[in-house]
């Protein structure tokens, strides 16, 4: 069994060693009232499809963000090697992963919105297809 640790009055399975030095209890807080009630209207109205979808979608988030650390590690390392023709695709490719991860996971509407006018989309809504079209179409 895991034991469970304390932040911001709630009780989490993971033991946050550096944020609680870097934020303060009630910033932590604020930002876990935020999100709560930000996903809580969209979580009721879950059923055991969407619960399987966003299980899958975390999944791979998960596996891109982790390939997104191992090239970005081995950059590092190729850096300090001196290995320098490797380092374009490395670069590359750790930020098309992460890219690709926030998408999978549904947080891109926060990191792209600001791209999102309402000439394209009317309704205001984000649509991940569309987005990931977008990042399919950068050069």
């Amino acid at each position: 069994m895991s034991s469970t640790h304390k932040l911001a009055n709630r009780d989490w399975s993971y033991d946050y060693e550096s944020l609680p030095y870097v934020f303060s209890d009630n910033d932590c807080q604020r930002v876990a009232d935020r999100l709560q009630q930000r996903y809580s209207a969209l979580a009721k109205q879950w059923n055991p499809e969407i619960n399987s979808e966003w299980t899958c979608r975390l999944y791979l988030a998960a596996k891109l963000v982790m390939s997104a650390t191992l090239h970005v590690n081995s950059a590092s390392y190729a850096e300090s090697r001196n290995l320098r023709v490797v380092l374009p695709y490395l670069h590359y490719y750790s930020v098309f992963c992460h890219l690709q991860g926030m998408i999978r996971e549904g947080h891109a509407e926060d990191f792209f919105g600001i791209w999102s006018s309402r000439q394209d989309n009317p309704s205001g809504q984000f649509d991940p297809n569309a987005m990931q079209q977008i990042i399919f179409e950068i050069p």
